[in-house]
């Protein structure tokens, strides 16, 4: 349950959500885990462990006033204040814009959210974000308060070596900041930030972790990415700036960027937000890979009309499939002269 810095903090046990073993993330749901990970710079285990303590992933859950996924509460238990307002007039709502949500009002945007996990996802995690620089700025680890504040995210590293750190943030999620930069964190209500601390843990030791490497999901997420692309081979002419709506989407009109963006959204993995996605920001998803390391699958960069202006996917034996501006949805060769000379060695390895 979320409770946010205005009247008192009220709280509740978890229990009921909880029962076997750790069974994993549902499919489903991680791309959106994925996003709001790269949205708020969090790991997405981080905001899968939460969603696993405060709802066993149940996007129809309510309890006590808490809502969704990760369990946000619509009014303050204490003081009765709309908390959610409050949150989207302090940046969750330009986030959600952002997000390609309309909305004419916070409540508009409430009834959105009951119904959407992706919103839900996306506006717990905005909270946790928001508890984590309030705990970095409580523990002097930051000069001044600022809520939405991406950059203090690097701060800390999310895993045993900050384990108190991350434990308060949780604390305060919870039950609140007062409560949760005052709490005993190895006695707290529900032991709450132990069990949460732990979720996180084993979804990072089983492979639920982009942070500054790769996704995990294996052959079966690279083929699907690139069958997907495939299917437009010939047949989807180049867009300058495609692919950044639904309809373009539909339609299946794209740039490089894009047409790289869909095909591996097609298999779960999100590359950012797709409406804003160029080749400077796909440059900087998954990680860096020597030329001669690179494998079916890995995101390629090329010197066109500026550097890292052009993108494809290696497909293994020279060829890599690119949506190019002559001849659109296509698959190339990298010893053609022209792209062997514009080929700049970047190689960002997205799925492992």
């Amino acid at each position: 349950m979320v409770t946010i810095f205005i009247g008192d903090a009220s709280s509740k046990s978890n229990d009921d959500w909880i029962s076997g073993s750790l069974n994993g993330v549902p499919q489903e749901f991680i791309p959106y885990f994925n996003e709001a990970s790269s949205i708020y710079n969090i790991p997405n285990y981080i905001l899968a462990g939460v969603a696993k303590q405060e709802s066993n992933f149940d996007p129809n859950c309510s309890y006590g006033g808490a809502f969704g996924i990760m369990q946000v509460q619509k009014y303050d238990a204490g003081s009765g204040k709309d908390l959610w307002s409050y949150l989207i007039n302090g940046g969750l709502g330009e986030v959600y814009k952002n997000a390609g949500y309309s909305f004419s009002s916070s409540e508009d945007m409430w009834n959105q959210f009951l119904k959407d996990p992706r919103a839900q996802i996306i506006g717990g995690a905005y909270e946790i974000r928001y508890y984590a620089n309030y705990v970095l700025w409580k523990q002097k680890k930051v000069e001044k308060l600022d809520y939405n504040n991406n950059e203090n995210m690097k701060l800390i590293t999310w895993d045993e070596s900050d384990k108190d750190t991350v434990r308060r943030v949780f604390a305060c999620y919870n039950g609140g900041p007062g409560y949760g930069m005052s709490v005993d964190l190895d006695n707290a209500q529900f032991d709450y930030p132990n069990k949460v601390f732990q979720y996180a843990m084993e979804y990072k030791g089983n492979g639920l972790e982009n942070g500054n490497g790769s996704y995990p999901g294996g052959n079966a997420v690279i083929e699907k990415a690139i069958a997907t692309g495939q299917t437009i081979v010939g047949k989807s002419p180049y867009v300058w700036g495609g692919g950044r709506t639904q309809a373009d989407i539909d339609a299946r009109r794209f740039d490089c960027s894009s047409f790289v963006h869909w095909g591996y959204a097609s298999a779960g993995v999100v590359l950012g937000d797709y409406r804003v996605v160029v080749t400077d920001s796909l440059v900087k998803e998954g990680k860096a890979v020597s030329p001669k390391d690179m494998k079916r699958g890995d995101v390629i960069f090329f010197n066109t009309y500026k550097y890292n202006g052009h993108v494809g996917i290696y497909l293994g034996n020279g060829k890599f499939l690119h949506d190019g501006s002559t001849g659109g949805v296509q698959i190339s060769e990298l010893g053609n002269p022209y792209w062997s000379k514009v080929f700049n060695g970047n190689v960002r390895r997205i799925v492992e």
